[in-house]
């Protein structure tokens, strides 16, 4: 942090190791190196290299890998597989009545089935219903899932999956030059292939979630097209990328992953232009062990945060009273740091969960200065195997990752807002209008009140969108309009690829030129009317209009946002340029229907 030489995570851990003698020389050794912004001590073959450049990637694969010996590569925790039953409790109105006429108050609201049967209350929990009215997220904003895998053809998911411009699928030729072969859509880092689904093996399926599956679509899965679940961001893209693989431990099968893993993941995210990475939480019952593959994965956490723009959002943990998963606590003790949210706290955003109902937090979640925001994290539907859904309850042992799914469609909707924001800025907005409890004990400092189990306060997504400035962004940005003098008017449209209706206007200091909003159903991008009123523009011109005449003017785009006039008064956008052509009425009737307008 500013000022200070050492992380409070890391001086945390330096004064838990002093107390533990045989641990010291492991965390002095932590404690020196995780401020410097490259690792003092590094694998062969890295020292000299940027962090996530080829090179660097290449010395990290083919070093010893310290982290992982069979029985300690890391594991997700179990989960039972019980799906929700017509009973299920979320929000106190009987989980399973449809939302009727008096509900639909808002014309954002999507036909998704298990939005409208209530299944989805965290949405409304934290506003994003209402944050949709400003938009719905845009299509070239993409979320990478770092975690173990997303089911590409799961019915929610498949139409909404990232696609590498660069590469042709299934041509065996590495067509993009980034060192992998076919990947068209994401990458196996478990497996060394192009195939990021999850493993799909019976004797683990029942007890391993799918992680990765349920946080994208928490993320981004296709909104209102009368199947599953709503998305955050309705139209933002999901970068798959598996750090998994199947492990036969012997006696059992497990899934696990290595470090490394993740690191190179974090890298190709943030290399194939991913605005926001969300990476799964990691389990290490010996993270000492794991010393220089974690320092690594900090630095592919800061390449990703500083160079590349990206925003980095990592699960609180789980570890908050030790369980089986949970780093050894006879020797890290009880709530240790978690990984990797508490690797690099200036670039990351570490989220806690919470039940979003009762504003409770379990009992063994994770606490410190890593956490920087709380989430829903259980008593809601997500996207799960085979083109099914699934509630997360009590039963599911990571919140976390779910409250950081959240966070991340979220972040993806104030991105696609204003595509100009910085990750700082991005968080920034999250905790200054994130919701801070009362009898909840904040403590001054930083730039935001803090408390170790709840960061900066609860995720508010419309407060956060409402009060960022907007960038409107416009298709097409000139219109040429042919007109004869029989016309009364002339009409075209233009589109907002990030904005909804009633988020903004287009505006022009000519009579004659005028604009209005079109209908605009939930999902579908916004539209204004442009139109040119003949009369008008002649008595603009000495009431004659000659044959030849170009008249050119512009609209500006300007944002509504009442709720906010300080940030609508920063907001800006593209502007329109206006031909308009006086052309011979006997050309006119010549002119093809479909260019003719009114």
């Amino acid at each position: 942090m500013p000022g200070h030489p050492l992380s409070v995570s890391t001086r945390r851990l330096l004064l838990a190791a002093l107390r533990r003698p045989l641990l010291a020389l492991v965390m002095l050794a932590l404690g020196g190196l995780l401020p410097a912004a490259t690792p003092a001590v590094v694998q062969a073959g890295t020292a000299d290299a940027e962090p996530c450049s080829a090179a660097w990637l290449a010395a990290i694969k083919a070093a010893d890998p310290l982290s992982l010996a069979a029985s300690d590569w890391l594991s997700a925790p179990v989960a039972t597989e019980r799906r929700a039953d017509p009973g299920f409790d979320l929000g106190g109105r009987g989980g399973s009545r449809t939302l009727g006429p008096e509900d639909l108050d808002q014309s954002t609201l999507p036909n998704d089935i298990s939005f409208l049967q209530r299944y989805q209350q965290n949405l409304r929990a934290m506003n994003a219903v209402e944050a949709w009215q400003v938009t719905y997220g845009a299509d070239d904003v993409t979320v990478a899932i770092v975690a173990d895998g997303v089911e590409l053809g799961h019915e929610d998911l498949r139409n909404k999956i990232w696609r590498n411009p660069n590469e042709l699928p299934g041509n065996g030729i590495d067509d993009d030059g980034n060192g992998y072969v076919d990947d068209s859509m994401g990458w196996d880092f478990g497996d060394d292939d192009s195939d990021a689904s999850p493993i799909d093996d019976p004797e683990i399926t029942r007890y391993f979630p799918p992680t990765g599956t349920a946080m994208a679509g928490l993320v981004a899965a296709q909104t209102n097209n009368e199947i599953g679940i709503a998305g955050i961001a309705w139209h933002a893209r999901i970068l798959p990328l598996k750090t998994t693989s199947l492990v036969d431990l012997g006696d059992r099968k497990a899934v696990g992953g290595r470090v490394d893993n993740i690191t190179e993941a974090i890298c190709y995210a943030a290399n194939a232009g991913a605005r926001v990475i969300v990476v799964g939480g990691i389990s290490l019952k010996f993270p000492d062990r794991a010393l220089q593959d974690l320092l690594e994965t900090r630095e592919a956490i800061k390449y990703a945060w500083t160079q590349k723009g990206a925003l980095v959002v990592a699960p609180a943990g789980e570890c908050g009273s030790s369980d089986w998963w949970c780093p050894d606590a006879e020797t890290y003790g009880s709530n240790p740091p978690t990984y990797p949210a508490s690797l690099a706290p200036e670039w990351l955003i570490g989220v806690a969960s919470y039940e979003w109902k009762t504003l409770n937090q379990r009992r063994n979640a994770s606490y410190g200065d890593w956490v920087d925001i709380a989430a829903p994290g259980e008593n809601f539907y997500t996207s799960w195997r085979h083109d099914t859904y699934r509630g997360i309850d009590a039963s599911y042992n990571t919140p976390s990752d779910m409250a950081a799914a959240h966070v991340a469609g979220v972040a993806a909707l104030m991105l696609s807002a204003n595509p100009s924001y910085t990750p700082e800025m991005v968080e920034g907005k999250l905790c200054e209008f994130a919701t801070r409890d009362a009898g909840v004990a904040f403590e001054p400092g930083g730039r935001w009140p803090h408390n170790p189990r709840w960061g900066c306060g609860r995720l508010q997504a419309e407060n956060a969108i409402d009060g960022m400035p907007w960038r409107i962004a416009l298709s097409p940005h000139a219109l040429t309009l042919p007109i004869d003098a029989s016309l009364t008017e002339r009409c075209a449209s233009v589109e907002s690829l990030n904005l909804n209706t009633g988020a903004y206007e287009l505006v022009s200091d000519q009579p004659w030129l005028r604009s209005r909003a079109l209908p605009q159903r939930p999902g579908e991008r916004s539209r204004t009317e442009v139109c040119i009123d003949v009369a008008g523009l002649r008595e603009a011109h000495g009431g004659r209009l000659m044959s030849g005449t170009v008249v050119t003017e512009q609209l500006e785009s300007r944002a509504i946002n009442l709720a906010q006039p300080t940030a609508q008064a920063r907001s800006g956008g593209d502007t329109v340029t206006v031909s308009v052509s006086i052309v011979p009425r006997l050309f006119w009737s010549y002119l093809p229907s479909l260019s003719r307008g009114r």
